[in-house]
């Protein structure tokens, strides 16, 4: 399983690398978006844009069908309005994000963001979180109903739960030790 890898770290060779893995590679990919707006992705000195994103997602969707996506989203970035938030949630959408990770920001001393003077306040922070976290939970909801019944490799971490190569916790017999792999029907449930 692949960890956190950064979207420019994704060229053509290596999503190729993927897509010949043949099993070898869990199909679940863990990519941190940070935001949809391409305005707050330069205010973060991310060196990338939502189209830049999207075309990845596409470029990855195509060469790696039942890929698993995650991401890593922080909401309430200086300066963020209401309709850059926005754009978060229609390229989350747009992604089918199997889990994201939400972090409301927090200023951290002695950086630039930290003395800008357009601070989102807590409130609306917490309540683009919620919002954020309402929408990851559909769609790992959709992301799972739409592989019961698949097979997929399956790793055994013990006391009866196993994690499938598209990253959802399952049930496995009790009597199998951890790291053990096998391939397993995706059941009607998933339990987080």
């Amino acid at each position: 399983r692949l960890s956190s890898i950064e979207p420019t770290d994704l060229q053509p060779e290596v999503i190729d690398v993927l897509a010949a893995a043949q099993g070898r590679i869990c199909r679940h990919l863990h990519i941190p978006l940070q935001s949809g707006s391409s305005k707050v992705l330069a205010e973060m000195d991310r060196h990338y844009d939502a189209a830049f994103f999207r075309k990845l997602v596409e470029d990855l969707r195509e060469a790696l069908p039942g890929l698993s996506l995650s991401t890593d989203c922080i909401v309430g970035f200086p300066g963020e309005t209401e309709e850059e938030f926005l754009e978060t949630l229609e390229l989350s959408r747009f992604c089918g994000f199997s889990k994201i990770h939400v972090f409301p920001y927090s200023i951290r001393a002695n950086t630039p963001t930290a003395q800008r003077t357009d601070q989102i306040p807590a409130a609306v922070k917490q309540e683009r979180a919620r919002r954020l976290r309402q929408l990851s939970d559909e769609l790992r909801e959709a992301d799972y109903a739409a592989r019961v019944g698949t097979v997929e490799q399956v790793v055994v971490e013990g006391h009866g739960w196993g994690m499938t190569e598209s990253y959802h916790r399952v049930r496995v017999p009790e009597s199998l030790a951890s790291g053990t792999l096998l391939s397993m029907t995706i059941p009607m449930v998933e339990f987080r």
